[in-house]
């Protein structure tokens, strides 16, 4: 109760002093999940959600655990699609944008990660950032410009874009994976 009214009076001394136009709950929530924090929870209006910069081990929190959990293990891999690309797995990246409160990042981006296990991607070639309904994201931790729809998933092969899966794949995830990889 101490430190969140320290914090509150601490973001409208903030704001009073530099004008902003944010008002004092938009300001608290901003300060929650800094950059360079790892999976934060924040609560916006009453919902619980990840926000800023993530990891997998984010998914282990209670909250998220059951539903990724859930689809990880129910997704079908098609591993002969994924022997297509195993060979230039070593320099594929990934960054992925989700909300723990949409429903196609909760039934994308486990498979994405089952799909990422099969390939042997290591957590260094990931880079994922959870977003609220706003989707706004600070710009420390933005690299791309106008994010609308999650999940957004970018890969990078070679440090270059070759893709993106905005939503949900075409096709499935590994068939489209391979038609930005082998293109």
């Amino acid at each position: 109760m101490k430190k969140s009214l320290i914090l509150i009076l601490t973001c409208q001394l903030f704001l009073l002093t530099v004008g902003s136009q944010l008002n004092a709950q938009e300001a608290i929530q901003q300060s929650i999940a800094k950059p360079g924090e790892l999976n934060t929870q924040v609560t916006i209006e009453d919902e619980t959600m990840l926000k800023g910069l993530t990891n997998r081990a984010a998914f282990d929190l209670p909250k998220y655990k059951h539903w990724f959990d859930s689809t990880y293990q129910a997704y079908d891999l098609n591993t002969k699609m994924l022997a297509e690309i195993q060979s230039v797995s070593p320099n594929i990246r990934f960054e992925i944008y989700l909300g723990t409160w949409c429903s196609d990042s909760r039934r994308e981006v486990p498979a994405l990660y089952k799909v990422m296990d099969q390939l042997s991607i290591s957590k260094d070639q990931i880079y994922q950032v959870c977003v609220d309904r706003s989707k706004v994201v600070p710009e420390s931790l933005m690299t791309l410009k106008g994010l609308e729809f999650v999940p957004t998933i970018v890969v990078y092969e070679n440090n270059q874009e070759v893709g993106r899966i905005v939503e949900f794949p075409n096709e499935t995830i590994e068939k489209d994976l391979v038609m930005m990889l082998l293109k």
